[in-house]
C-alpha cells in the first residue's frame, strides 16, 4: 500500500524517512522546518475516519480511502510529530484495538475477523514512521495473553511471505515485542511446554532480520525484547549465541 507510506509533502528525508531517521538529521540541523504549525487541526476529522476505518463491515475501497486520507494529514506533521502526542492514543487504541480484536479471534486468518486487516496495519505503520515505533508501541496492548495468538499471526504472515502485507507483519513484531516486556514467566503460558514457545519466538525474529523490509527493524527489536527476559536467558540466550556465530 505504497500510497500511505509516501507523501509529496514530505519534505525532509523522502517518502521512507521514519521518526527516528529525521530526529539523527535534526541533531545535525542539516534541515528547516517548513510549514511551521502549532497544533493538530485535523484531530476531528482524523477521528471520525478512524471510527469509519476499524469498521469491519466497511468495504475495503472505502477504507483505503479514507486511510489514504489519514495518512495524508499525518505526513503533513512529519516535521512536528509531537504536535500528535496528545492526541496519540486516541488514534492508535483504534487501530491497535481493531487488529488486536482480530487476531485474537482468528490467529491463523485474521483477515477473515477484520477483512482490511492489512489496510489498518498499513496506517499504523505509516504513523510509526511520523511519531517513532518507539513511542506509537508504548501504547499497544501488553496482555501475557496475547503473545501466543499474537505469536501464531506472525507466524503466519511470515510463512506467507507476501511483499504487500509486510506492515502487518511489521505490526505485530512490534505487539509481541510489547507483549515480551511484561513481568510473568513464559513456561507459564506455553501451551506446548518444554520450552517450545522461546523457540518459536526466536526463530520468528532471527528469520525476519533476513527481511529486506522494515520488518528487519521491527525483528531487531523483537529480539532485543526477547533477550533481555530472564527466563529467556536461561534457556534461549545459548542458541541464540550459537546462531551469531554461525550468521557472522
Amino acid at each position: 500500500m505504497a500510497t500511505l507510506t509516501s507523501n509529496d509533502e514530505q519534505v525532509v528525508c523522502g517518502g521512507d524517512a521514519t521518526a527516528e531517521d529525521l530526529a539523527d538529521v535534526e541533531e545535525g540541523n542539516d534541515y528547516v522546518v517548513a510549514n511551521k504549525r502549532e497544533f493538530f487541526h485535523e484531530i476531528d476529522e482524523v477521528r471520525e475516519a478512524l471510527k469509519k476505518v476499524v469498521a469491519p463491515e466497511l468495504p475495503s475501497a472505502a477504507c483505503r480511502e479514507l486511510c489514504e486520507r489519514i495518512g495524508q494529514i499525518w505526513g503533513q506533521y512529519q516535521e512536528q510529530p509531537a504536535l500528535l502526542d496528545p492526541f496519540l492514543e486516541e488514534m492508535v487504541e483504534p487501530l491497535m484495538g481493531a487488529i488486536a480484536s482480530a487476531v485474537r479471534q482468528k490467529p491463523k486468518a485474521a483477515e477473515e475477523a477484520l477483512p482490511n486487516l492489512h489496510l489498518l496495519s498499513s496506517l499504523l505503520y505509516l504513523l510509526t514512521t511520523v511519531r517513532g515505533y518507539k513511542t506509537v508501541t508504548r501504547l499497544f496492548s501488553h496482555e501475557a495473553a496475547d503473545l501466543e495468538p499474537c505469536l501464531e499471526a506472525a507466524e503466519r504472515e511470515t510463512a506467507l511471505g507476501l511483499k504487500e502485507t509486510w506492515s502487518t507483519l511489521y505490526c505485530l513484531s512490534l505487539w509481541l515485542g510489547m507483549v515480551l516486556l511484561t513481568p510473568f514467566d513464559l513456561a507459564s503460558i506455553d501451551s506446548a511446554g518444554g520450552g517450545a514457545l522461546q523457540r518459536r519466538v526466536q526463530q520468528l525474529a532471527l528469520a525476519n532480520l533476513r527481511a529486506t523490509s522494515r520488518v528487519r527493524d521491527a525483528a531487531a527489536w523483537l529480539l532485543a525484547k526477547f533477550q533481555v527476559r530472564p527466563d529467556v536467558q536461561k534457556v534461549a540466550l545459548r542458541s541464540f549465541l550459537d546462531w551469531t556465530k554461525e550468521a557472522w
